[in-house]
């Protein structure tokens, strides 16, 4: 579980400074101050601009003011405690904007008479946009929940997170980014949201888990478990879950991750529904999907592997643009390749258990680049626990969305999943007439439909 964390504005640590008695000391502090500050910039300045003269500080004027103020509130924020100070009507941010012909004493002249240094305003712009996206991007495009990876020196934390706290978590670290700014270059809006889109793509990854569920007791660590602290870590649940968090960070250096066992409350229906119906574009928009074959310790046996019978597995398949196989003792299969979906010799091995070609394997299905049809065969010898599952497993391969309803047995499901496809892509719904056998009669009012992906087997 993740540790509570420490209040940094504790108030036996905040240092305050008020007015009354100490004011006067408070004033020749601040003029000590100053003028140190003047001995060193003054100089400094000169470095880079040539002076033509000498002008006086005033230090009583609003710069050094402003500049006190400026001062108390950066003290503030190391020390970790509160500064009370006296707001200011503007604030002076300095910028390296100034060219070698202007001397020092117009420099700081000027810097006082910009309320808002243009530059210092773009930036806030861009960054205040980047956090819009990201929470967009948290919200719309990510799991409901996910597993946070913590390393320390010694061990890795593991802790189970939701929506509000993975943007909180992504949107520490993408504050702490420096803004890249460069005025020819941000002047352009598109040029905007690439940078925002890439970053955001480079800090939200997520690494998913495929892997066929453990059978009997106590089998996979579930969300109840979870909540409950029932963990066992000699169990195989726990060491599954141990082992992808370790592998995703290990090999691939991400901090977030996604395991359906854990991360999806199945005593909510309504993320039950979100999960299911979402579940092909996590797994497409995933970084990485580790797929874990407990029962292959070489490549040869990938064939043999129960893996590639399950019906969830289908789109897990399909749907990753990156993929690792990785064998009972979390090791690579293929070692020196970075995506198994390119791997000729893993892929043929995967073509001899699933019938799917590599062509295929490349293909995006979601955009019906295969036939129907063709889709269905993929499914066709597939086991699934629930027998609705069936229907609801091929949602995403086939781009439809159809409601989660367990109960209504899987003829009622598969039909609703054809009819769903029919209505949303018309012009390729003739090919799911291409298919022999009987159809269940008792669900179907016509004998144009099947009632099981098994009847599209030529």
């Amino acid at each position: 579980m993740a540790p509570d964390k420490f209040n940094d504005n504790n108030p036996s640590t905040s240092n305050t400074r008020g007015h009354g008695d100490g004011a006067s000391d408070t004033n020749a502090q601040d003029q000590i101050l100053l003028k140190a500050l003047q001995e060193f910039l003054v100089p400094l300045v000169q470095t880079v601009v040539e002076p033509t003269g000498t002008k006086a500080v005033d230090f009583k004027g609003p710069e050094a003011m402003n500049l006190i103020t400026a001062l108390k509130k950066f003290v503030s924020t190391i020390v970790g405690g509160t500064v009370r100070v006296e707001e200011t009507p503007r604030k002076i941010q300095i910028e390296k904007y100034a060219t070698r012909n202007h001397n020092a004493g117009d420099i700081i002249s000027s810097l006082s008479r910009t309320p808002r240094n243009q530059y210092a305003i773009r930036n806030e712009m861009f960054r205040e946009k980047l956090m819009n996206e990201l929470q967009e991007h948290v919200s719309n495009k990510m799991p409901i929940r996910l597993l946070l990876i913590e390393p320390h020196a010694f061990y890795l934390q593991i802790s189970l997170i939701e929506r509000g706290a993975i943007y909180a978590h992504l949107a520490d670290i993408v504050k702490a980014l420096p803004v890249p700014f460069n005025s020819t270059y941000h002047s352009q809006h598109i040029m905007d949201n690439e940078l925002i889109e890439s970053t955001i793509k480079s800090y939200a990854r997520y690494a998913i888990l495929s892997h066929k569920w453990l059978r009997g007791t106590p089998g996979e660590i579930t969300y109840d478990h979870w909540n409950k602290g029932l963990l066992d870590p000699e169990s195989a649940g726990y060491q599954k879950l141990a082992g992808f968090c370790s592998t995703a960070w290990k090999d691939y250096g991400i901090t977030l991750a996604w395991m359906d066992t854990v991360c999806i409350n199945k005593d909510s229906s309504s993320e039950l529904d979100e999960s299911i119906r979402s579940m092909y574009a996590w797994y497409e928009r995933a970084d990485i999907c580790i797929v874990y074959l407990s029962e292959t310790q070489t490549i040869p046996q990938i064939m043999d592997d129960t893996w590639f019978t399950r019906g969830w597995t289908l789109q897990e398949l399909l749907a990753p643009k990156a993929l690792k196989f990785y064998s009972m003792k979390w090791t690579r299969l293929a070692q020196d390749w970075p995506n198994d979906k390119t791997n000729l010799e893993i892929l043929y091995f995967v073509e001899y258990a699933t019938k799917i070609t590599p062509f295929e394997l490349k293909h995006d299905t979601s955009n019906f680049r295969v036939s129907m049809s063709r889709g269905m065969q993929w499914a066709a010898s597939r086991k699934v626990t629930r027998e609705e599952d069936m229907a609801y497993a091929l949602m995403g391969i086939f781009n439809v969305s159809i409601s989660i309803a367990y109960g209504e047995g899987a003829d009622r499901a598969f039909l609703r999943l054809l009819e769903e496809i029919i209505k949303t892509a018309p012009s390729g719904a003739l090919d799911l007439f291409n298919w022999a056998g009987e159809s269940n009669r008792r669900t179907f009012n016509t004998s144009l439909l099947p009632s099981s992906p098994k009847y599209y087997i030529s």
